[in-house]
């Protein structure tokens, strides 16, 4: 009868790059974690690879933490590339309240308020821009049936020499 000499090595081995790889695709992709000013109704825009914008802190690893301000426009240098992204409510001592995307089937109540809507914009000659609506569904509705859709600030026009 033979026997294998190495079957528990290569065994481990495997598992061990197995880790690895479901280790190394978890990490290489960021999260961008959007802490918004308590109570904010309205359009956030993150404009991405600004290139003299201020790099937002990390919390761990690969985790932005991206503050948005009470106008609701933020400027970072970070990529416009795939990310796991996360949105917090924080109030003037740092406490975060998680904010459910209106599909989250935690979010229940129709006056709530919610990130109703997450899109990217984007024009020739212009950074990308990442879109979000925070408010409630009827506020969003209202928004949408007056079709006022946030447009890309003067100061980024400028700033690319957009042509319009």
């Amino acid at each position: 009868m033979r026997t294998w000499k190495y079957p528990a090595g290569l065994l481990l081995l495997l598992v061990m790059a197995l880790l690895l790889y479901v280790a190394w695709s978890f990490f290489s992709i960021p999260t961008y974690v959007f802490l918004v000013p308590k109570n904010y109704h309205g359009w956030v825009q993150v404009y991405m690879d600004i290139p003299d914008a201020k790099e937002p802190p990390k919390e761990f690893w690969n985790k932005y933490m991206i503050n948005v301000p009470p106008n609701g426009m933020v400027y970072t240098p970070l990529p416009d590339q795939p990310a796991h992204l996360e949105t917090y409510f924080v109030d003037q001592h740092g406490h975060r309240t998680e904010l459910l995307l209106k599909e989250d089937p935690r979010a229940k109540d129709p006056n709530a308020l919610y990130v109703q809507d997450f899109f990217t914009q984007g024009l020739d000659h212009l950074p990308a821009c990442d879109v979000l609506f925070i408010g409630t569904s009827q506020e969003y509705e209202k928004v949408l049936r007056e079709n006022r859709y946030p447009d890309y600030s003067e100061e980024i026009k400028k700033k690319f020499h957009y042509p319009y």
